[in-house]
């Protein structure tokens, strides 16, 4: 098996659509970069397990009270793909935002 640890970097533009006092829609956009950490593989070659870049785009729900919001979306995590190895990555998000 393998076991690899990365460290992210992400910047995304976010956009936010409110539809009515408590309930709305948001998006983003970004790139970021995934740079190992450690790696441990039977599989794979770890000369060949590099920094890489991504594109990332998702979405979700944000439901405000008072100076709060609590949101829920996911991101999609684009990777270019190579000629041994094709990835993507959904991930779930599920926050608290404090406006001040």
């Amino acid at each position: 098996g393998s076991d690899i640890t990365y460290l992210t970097v992400d910047l995304l533009i976010r956009g936010n659509m409110m539809l009515g006092n408590s309930f709305g829609l948001y998006g983003n956009l970004g790139i970021g970069i995934f740079s190992p950490m450690s790696s441990e593989s039977k599989a794979l070659d770890e000369a060949s397990i590099s920094t890489t870049s991504v594109v990332i785009g998702g979405g979700g729900i944000v439901l405000p009270m008072g100076t709060w919001e609590i949101y829920a979306g996911a991101d999609y995590y684009y990777f270019p793909s190579s000629e041994d190895v094709s990835t993507s990555v959904i991930s779930g998000k599920l926050g608290v935002l404090f406006a001040f």
